[in-house]
């Protein structure tokens, strides 16, 4: 063999480089100090050492479990959600909600939601401090003008009885009056009838002048005393009448009093009727929904105080796809799933809607959007919705294995 200095460098390069494939399978080394030769693997005879395969971490195989497990949730979710059920509803009810009828501040609230409550039952009682102050006062000035007619009254009693003491004072002399009035009349009709006598004696010269003349002054001064007692009776009679007038008019003075009495009655009436507007009642047999407000907040007119469900209205709405509107008929009886339970319930069907309505929010990402379904209205017969403990919107669901087609 011809030794040849430079070939035999360029083999020792070229196994040099083998050895290093070798020991580095990825590729080259490469360095950045001076190349030294590897005497070893230049060797004539020099065997291959012989190096185990790489482990995979143990780190990826977890991963890998994590991620499939995740696959299988998320298309379990999927498939619970969208394809497991056939169709979705809500639990629905009528509910009445109630307002303020003034302007008050909620001063106590009498039940908790979820009570039961009859129709009329006293739910809030609101406080309207303005009205109270003008009860207050009305009150005042009623009791001023009853006091002022009572002392009127009195006054005027007082009066009464003086003046039936003068009525009778009056009365007493008119009568008196005509008394001696009818018995100067009668006593001169006797003088008239002598002086008849006397004047027929006197023609016949059986008595002297001077009785004559004593017969006929006495009848005429008792002519004259007539005529002075009947203008004295006419005085007396006008004083009686006057006397009986005075009480009248003194019984006019009280009207006015009773006027403004009568006013203050009525305008007291109605803002008690007005305060009794606070005690807000149940518009319906049922139960307390929600609260709006709460004691010590303010309610203006129209604000929404509470929320009553009415009894016997919860009912189930379940929304069909098109394909599925024949599906159902007043009377059949549908198992649902309500959230949150999870077994089935039997409910009868009360009546299909006659057009096709969008779903509620509730469940309408389970539908295309802007889907136009059909309503069908179930009940649960014969017990009550209201006594399950199944709140008002809760979802309902059909479970696939219910043919729809």
């Amino acid at each position: 063999m011809i030794e040849n200095p430079t070939v035999n460098k360029l083999l020792e390069e070229i196994q040099q480089n083998q050895s290093s494939e070798t020991q580095n399978p990825g590729g080259f080394q490469y360095s950045r100090g001076s190349y030294v030769p590897n005497r070893e693997a230049s060797a004539p005879h020099a065997a291959p050492i012989a190096r185990p395969l790489p482990h995979q971490p143990k780190g990826r195989m977890l991963t890998s479990v994590v991620l499939l497990s995740v696959l299988g949730f998320g298309g379990y979710q999927l498939w619970n959600s969208f394809f497991r059920y056939a169709a979705y509803g809500i639990v629905a009810a009528h509910v009445v909600n109630v307002a303020a009828p003034r302007d008050g501040t909620v001063l106590y609230m009498h039940v908790r939601e979820g009570d039961e409550v009859r129709q009329g039952q006293v739910i809030v009682t609101l406080h309207d401090l303005d009205a109270e102050h003008q009860l207050e006062r009305i009150s005042d000035q009623l009791r001023v003008a009853q006091a002022n007619l009572s002392a009127e009254m009195a006054r005027l009693h007082w009066q009464m009885q003086i003046q039936e003491i003068d009525n009778g004072e009056a009365s007493a002399k008119y009568l008196e009056a005509a008394a001696r009035l009818e018995e100067e009349v009668a006593t001169q009709k006797e003088v008239a009838l002598r002086l008849d006598r006397v004047r027929t004696l006197h023609e016949r010269s059986a008595i002297t002048h001077e009785q004559f003349e004593e017969v006929l002054y006495d009848h005429q001064g008792r002519a004259e005393k007539i005529s002075r007692l009947r203008e004295a009776l006419k005085a007396w009679q006008k004083g009686a009448e006057a006397a009986e007038m005075a009480g009248k008019v003194s019984m006019e003075q009280i009207d006015p009093m009773l006027v403004r009495i009568d006013s203050l009655q009525g305008e007291l009436r109605r803002v008690r009727e007005s305060l009794k507007q606070g005690e807000v009642r149940s518009p319906v047999n049922g139960r307390i929904a929600q609260w709006h407000l709460r004691a010590g907040e303010f309610a203006s007119k129209s604000d929404g105080l509470f929320s009553v469900v009415e009894e016997g209205s919860a009912h189930v709405e379940l929304y069909l796809p098109q394909q599925s509107v024949n599906r159902f008929a007043v009377g059949d009886v549908v198992d649902l799933e309500i959230l949150p339970f999870s077994k089935q319930v039997s409910f009868t069907v009360d009546r299909i809607g006659d057009d096709l309505e969008n779903p509620p929010s509730q469940i309408e990402r389970y539908y295309s959007p802007r889907e136009k379904l059909l309503p069908v209205h179930l009940s649960l017969k014969p017990a009550s919705l209201e006594h399950t403990g199944i709140p008002i919107g809760a979802q309902v669901r059909l479970a696939s294995e219910w043919p729809l087609n």
